[in-house]
């Protein structure tokens, strides 16, 4: 008998798991995102503090990027023309040579663009 009793509270107690499993994935929140999504949000939009800028050789400026969800967001940044205004990881482009560089900052697969003048 008691080992009857166990073996039913077991049953009970998967079922009671497998429903409340089912019902978190298919109960939505009023952000539209399943309770039992665990994955990272990307993001819908990808900013970047400025589009443009004009520095002169040896001048440095900070780029920002953030997204639409957050703006603690760390992005891998890049230029097309190092020789003239290389960029580190943390979006600090330095002026080395005059000339005109694109800096681009890419967040979960998506993109942002700063046009880079250098001038004497």
């Amino acid at each position: 008998m008691r080992k009857n009793v166990i073996r039913m509270l077991v049953v009970l107690a998967m079922i009671f798991m497998l429903s409340a499993v089912t019902t978190a994935e298919a109960a939505p929140v009023s952000s539209g995102i399943s309770l039992c999504s665990a994955r990272k949000r990307k993001p819908e939009r990808v900013y970047i503090s400025k589009t443009s800028i004009t520095l002169k050789v040896g001048q440095s400026y900070r780029l920002k990027a953030w997204t639409s969800y957050s703006k603690r967001v760390k992005g891998s940044w890049s230029s097309n023309r190092k020789n003239i205004a290389p960029v580190d990881s943390s979006g600090l482009v330095t002026a080395k040579n005059p000339g005109v560089a694109w800096i681009t900052v890419f967040i979960h697969g998506k993109s942002r663009k700063c046009k880079v003048t250098v001038k004497r």
